[in-house]
Order: C-alpha cells, then sequence, then structure tokens
C-alpha cells in the first residue's frame, strides 16, 4: 500500500541520516491508531526517547481531532522528539 511504501522511504531516509551518530537505533512501522501503537511498543520494550516526524494538516482538522504528536506527548511519559 502506499503508507507502507512511504513508511519504508522515510526509514530509509532516517537511517541514512543517523548512520552518522554512534547511538543505537531501532525502527517499527505497526498498522493502527498511531499512539496505541506507541503505548504497546513501550510496555514492551520502554526506550529513552521517542522520536517522531510530523506532517502538517489543515487548522480545522487540528482543531477538531488533534494531532498525533500532540496526543502521543499528553498520553505518554517519555519525553518525545518532533521531527519536520
Amino acid at each position: 500500500s502506499d503508507d507502507l511504501e512511504r513508511s519504508a522511504r522515510v526509514q530509509e531516509e532516517a537511517r541514512a541520516y543517523l548512520a552518522a551518530f554512534a547511538f543505537p537505533t531501532e525502527y517499527r512501522v505497526r498498522a493502527g491508531e498511531p499512539v496505541l501503537a506507541v503505548l504497546q511498543d513501550l510496555e514492551e520494550e520502554p526506550v529513552d526517547l521517542v522520536v517522531m516526524g510530523t506532517r502538517g494538516h489543515g487548522l480545522l482538522r487540528r482543531l477538531v481531532l488533534g494531532s498525533t504528536a500532540e496526543q502521543l506527548m499528553r498520553t505518554i511519559r517519555t519525553p518525545v522528539l518532533l521531527a519536520p
């Protein structure tokens, strides 16, 4: 699907960029509601930092639904780094 292809492309870009740094990274793609997927991952394997990409949505959608990044930051205690 388009989402899986886009996820694979974004992961490859992240891998290429982060390869220059000396810290361990792990990449995952999960189907479903993003915040619930992150919560499940954190229960299975706690981490020190969650890095999350952001993309713009219209103001109306954001006001009505809230952004995934905002929902995640309000739900978990783990620090979240947002990357555009």
